[in-house]
C-alpha cells in the first residue's frame, strides 16, 4: 500500500466534486432528450475532467501500487493506440476513448475511495430524477422521431439499444430504493418507477437488456453471497460467448433460440459485425486500429464491451481492463452477503448486458457513473456494517469491565 500525503480538505472537495458529476450525468441525459448534441458533449467532457480528478486524489495516502500501474497503463496505451492509428484528432473523434477512460477511472476511484453518507443520498437522488425525467418525458412525447427505428422508443438517443442501456442501471436503481426504504409508500413509488422503466427498456426491444433484466432477478434469488469464481465468469463471460456465437451460428443449435427473433431482430444479426471486429483484432493484436473500429468517427458500439475494447485499443488493454473489474469487484464485493448482493447483481447484470451491447465503454454517456455506484453503496454497506461490530464490540467491552 502507497502513504503519501493526504490533500488538504480532500474530503470536502470530493463530495463536491461527486455532486457537480451527479449533476454533468443528469444534464448529459436531460440534454440527450432535448436534442442539445453540444451540450452533451461538453457534459461528457467536463465528466472525465472531473472523474479523472478525483482518481488522482485518490491515490494519495491510500492508492495501491499494484492497481495504480495497471490503470496507469491501461488509460495510456488506450490513448496511445489512437495516436498510432489514428488519422485526426479532434474532440469527436475522442469520445469513445473519454468514456472508456471515465469508466476505467470510476472503477478505480470506486476502489481507492472512502464512501461518504452524502455520496449515496447524492447519488440515490440522482437516479431518482433521473427516472421521473424518463417518465415526464414519456408524458409529453419526447420518446423519439416515430418514423424512426420501427418507432422503437429512443427518447432521441442515438439508437434503441443505447436507450435502454442508459435506463438500465436506473431501473436497478429503483429495485434498490424500494428495497432500502423502511416506509411501505416510498417503496411502493420506487417500485412503480422501476416498472415503468422496464417497460421503457422492453419498448426499445433491446433484448440484451431484457435478458439483463431477467439475470438481475435470478441472481437476486440465487446468490447467497459475494463469489470470486461467479465475478471471473460474469465478466469474461462476453468475450467467451461471442466466441461460441461465432461457432455456432450457423448451426442447427440456434433453433432453439428462435424465440428471442423479432421483425429487423435475427439471431444472426451480430454475425456480420463480429466478423469484420475479429478481422480487425487479428490484423492489429497490440494496439487494435481505433480509426477502422470506429468507422474514422470515434463514434461506434461493436456491441460487444470485450471485443469493442480489443478491436479498439489491443489485447493488452482489454487484459488490463479485464483485470481491473474483477479485482476491483474482489476488493469490494469480499465478505458481502445478503445485505449487498442486490447491488453487486446489478452490476454483474449491466456487464452482462455488455453481451451484445458495448454501452458501459464506448457509448456510456453517464452510465459508468450510475453502474460505479453500486459498488459506491456496496463500499458504504461495508463501512456501516464494521462500524455497528466495533460498536457492539466496545459496548460489550465496557459491560464486562
Amino acid at each position: 500500500m502507497v502513504t503519501g500525503r493526504k490533500i488538504k480538505n480532500e474530503g470536502t472537495l470530493i463530495d463536491f466534486l461527486l455532486r457537480i458529476e451527479c449533476i454533468t450525468v443528469f444534464a448529459i441525459y436531460l440534454f440527450t432528450i432535448l436534442e442539445q448534441d453540444t451540450v452533451v458533449s461538453v457534459c461528457i467532457a467536463l465528466n472525465f475532467l472531473i472523474i479523472t480528478g478525483m482518481t488522482a486524489m485518490s491515490f494519495f495516502g491510500r492508492g495501491e501500487t499494484k492497481i495504480f500501474f495497471i490503470w496507469f497503463f491501461t488509460i495510456g496505451l488506450s490513448l496511445l493506440s489512437i495516436f498510432v492509428t489514428g488519422y485526426s484528432i479532434g474532440f469527436n473523434y475522442l469520445k469513445k476513448w473519454l468514456m472508456f477512460a471515465s469508466t476505467v477511472n470510476m472503477f478505480f476511484w470506486v476502489s481507492n475511495s472512502d464512501i461518504t453518507e452524502q455520496m449515496i443520498k447524492d447519488l440515490k437522488k440522482t437516479a431518482v430524477l433521473i427516472a421521473l425525467l424518463f417518465v415526464l418525458a414519456y408524458m409529453m412525447g419526447k420518446t423519439g422521431p416515430s418514423d424512426s427505428f420501427q418507432g422503437m422508443l429512443t427518447f432521441n438517443f442515438n439508437n434503441p439499444n443505447l436507450t435502454a442501456i442508459s435506463i438500465l442501471p436506473i431501473c436497478f436503481y429503483m429495485v434498490i430504493l424500494a428495497s432500502d426504504y423502511r416506509t411501505k409508500l416510498r417503496s411502493v413509488l420506487y417500485l412503480g418507477l422501476g416498472i415503468v422503466l422496464g417497460w421503457f427498456v422492453w419498448k426499445t426491444t433491446a433484448r440484451a437488456c431484457m435478458l439483463s433484466m431477467v439475470a438481475f432477478f435470478v441472481l437476486i434469488l440465487f446468490c447467497q453471497k459475494y463469489s470470486r469464481a461467479l465475478t471471473f465468469v460474469v465478466v469474461i463471460f462476453p468475450f467467451v460467448f461471442s466466441i461460441l456465437y461465432m461457432q455456432l451460428v450457423d448451426t442447427e443449435f440456434m433453433q432453439w433460440f428462435e424465440f428471442l427473433e423479432s421483425e429487423g431482430k435475427s439471431l444472426t444479426s451480430r454475425e456480420r459485425i463480429w466478423e469484420y471486429v475479429f478481422a480487425i483484432i487479428e490484423k492489429n493484436p497490440i494496439f487494435g486500429n481505433y480509426y477502422i473500429a470506429t468507422g474514422g468517427s470515434g463514434l461506434s458500439n461493436l456491441h460487444n464491451i470485450h471485443l469493442d475494447t480489443m478491436a479498439s485499443y489491443g489485447i493488452i488493454v482489454f487484459a488490463f481492463t479485464v483485470w481491473i473489474m474483477v479485482a476491483v469487484l474482489n476488493k469490494i464485493g469480499e465478505g458481502v452477503k445478503r445485505w449487498g448482493i442486490v447491488e453487486i447483481s446489478a452490476f454483474y447484470a449491466v456487464i452482462l448486458s455488455g453481451t451484445f451491447e458495448a454501452a458501459l465503454f464506448s457509448g456510456s454517456q453517464g452510465v459508468y457513473f450510475l453502474v460505479g455506484g453500486f459498488l459506491m453503496m456496496v463500499k458504504h454497506h461495508k463501512k456501516q456494517r464494521m462500524e455497528l461490530q466495533m460498536a457492539e464490540t466496545d459496548l460489550k467491552n465496557e459491560v464486562a469491565e
